[in-house]
């Protein structure tokens, strides 16, 4: 997947090659649509964490959006999946 994704010029997927398949159950989770950790950790990966998210944000793999404004909570970010690495899910599912 590698070379192929290099070749579309994904830069993003390029980096998170060896994430893929987690990137995949987020991306059939929530789509283009935002997330939190929390609702990673409550649908789509029991075991993600705070530091892959802020290691894919510096891959360009996921962009931050905003923070959260629930106030019996402390806020979180919200993310969302980058448009290259839709794109990429979005050609393979056809």
């Amino acid at each position: 997947m590698g070379q192929e994704t290099k070749a579309r010029g994904m830069v993003g997927l390029r980096y998170g090659k060896g994430d893929l398949p987690r990137l995949h159950k987020i991306y059939d989770s929530f789509g283009c649509e935002g997330f939190t950790v929390r609702d990673v950790r409550a649908s789509a990966l029991p075991d993600v964490t705070s530091g892959e998210i802020v290691k894919w944000s510096s891959e360009g793999i996921v962009i931050g959006i905003g923070k959260t404004r629930d106030s019996d909570r402390t806020p979180v970010k919200i993310w969302k999946l980058s448009g290259t690495v839709i794109k990429v899910f979005n050609q393979e599912d056809n």
